[in-house]
C-alpha cells in the first residue's frame, strides 16, 4: 500500500503558540492573575470557535468533548484565586472552583481516550492511500474527470444520508448539488480551510 507523505503543518500549533504568547505578555504587562483570566477567555473562545463550530460544521459528536474540555478549562482558569504571596500558607480554594476541577478532569480522561481512538481526525488521507492502492504508475494515464463508475440501487436521500454519515465520521465532506452528491475526503491540515472558508472550493478537492 502506497504511503503519502506524512503531514509536516504546524497549523494545529498556532492557537496553542498564540495563546502561550497572550498568556505571557498579560503576564509581564498586568500580573498573574490578569494573565490566567485572559487565558481562561481564550479558552472559551476556542470552544466555541474550534469545538463547538467544528460539530455544526461535521456533525461529528466528539467536538463536543473537545468544546466542554476547552470551556471548563477555561472557566476554572478564570474563577481560580491566586494568592497574592505563592510563599504564605496553602490557598484554599472555592467549592466552583472544584467542581470546575472535578468536570475539567472527567472531560480532560475523555479527550484523551478520543486521541487515543483517533476519532477527531480527519480521513482524508486513508481514502488517498486507499484509492491508490492497485494503482500503477504509467504514461499517458490522466482521464478527464468525472469518469462515471456505475449505477447503484438508491435513492437520492440514501446518497445524502450516506454522505451524512461519512461526514460524521469525517471520512469525506458531502457537498449536495442539483443533480448529484459530491464526496470530498479532507487531510489533516486541511481541515481549517473547510472550516474556516467561507468560500471553500470544494471543485478544486476533488
Amino acid at each position: 500500500m502506497r504511503k503519502l507523505k506524512p503531514d509536516k503543518g504546524i497549523q494545529g500549533l498556532i492557537p496553542a503558540i498564540i495563546s502561550l504568547l497572550i498568556f505571557f505578555l498579560t503576564a509581564i504587562v498586568f500580573g498573574l492573575f490578569h494573565a490566567f483570566n485572559v487565558l481562561g477567555g481564550v479558552m472559551i473562545f476556542y470552544s466555541f470557535a474550534f469545538g463547538f463550530w467544528s460539530f455544526i460544521k461535521t456533525s461529528n459528536y466528539y467536538n463536543l468533548i473537545s468544546a466542554f474540555y476547552l470551556l471548563t478549562f477555561g472557566i476554572i482558569l478564570i474563577i481560580l484565586d491566586l494568592p497574592d504571596d505563592f510563599s504564605g500558607p496553602k490557598p484554599i480554594f472555592s467549592d466552583e472552583f472544584k467542581i470546575g476541577l472535578l468536570f475539567f478532569y472527567f472531560f480532560m480522561f475523555w479527550m484523551m481516550y478520543v486521541g487515543y481512538q483517533k476519532k477527531l481526525k480527519f480521513r482524508g488521507r486513508e481514502i488517498m492511500e486507499l484509492a491508490a492502492w492497485d494503482v500503477e504508475e504509467g504514461t499517458d494515464t490522466y482521464t478527464e474527470r468525472p469518469r462515471p463508475a456505475g449505477v447503484v440501487d438508491h435513492s437520492k436521500y440514501d446518497i445524502i444520508d450516506f454522505g451524512n454519515h461519512l461526514k460524521k465520521t469525517l471520512v469525506c465532506m458531502p457537498f449536495q448539488e442539483e443533480n448529484r452528491v459530491l464526496l470530498v475526503p479532507v487531510k489533516m491540515g486541511d481541515e481549517f480551510e473547510f472550516l474556516y472558508n467561507p468560500n471553500y472550493d470544494y471543485l478544486s478537492k476533488t
